[in-house]
């Protein structure tokens, strides 16, 4: 399965560290360096998009965050010069390792 076709909507890209701190970004932000974006792909899961990347795509850090079910939340996804291929869930319950669904 791909996501061909499909619109894929940005909702934070690359941050200046004013604005970074205005939304409560973590100091050291792959978005200050242009190296993150959240996003998510409207009427396709957001954990089946982030399992997708997870075992297709080479990226640093997937964080599936604030997800309860659809397009709940957002899908973060960075790239660097040395990939970690960290995966997260970050919800109202805590921060785990790995995607967690509802």
């Amino acid at each position: 399965m791909g996501f061909s076709g499909n619109i894929v909507v940005i909702t934070s890209g690359c941050r200046s560290p004013m604005l970074n701190r205005h939304v409560g970004g973590a100091p050291n932000s792959q978005h200050i360096t242009g190296e993150a974006a959240d996003f998510y792909v409207p009427g396709i899961d957001n954990l089946t998009v982030a399992i997708w990347i997870r075992d297709n795509l080479v990226f640093d850090q997937l964080i599936l965050e604030y997800y309860q079910g659809g397009n709940s939340g957002w899908i973060h996804v960075s790239y660097s010069d040395s990939n970690r291929k960290q995966v997260l869930t970050i919800n109202y319950s805590g921060r785990y390792n790995g995607l967690r669904g509802v």
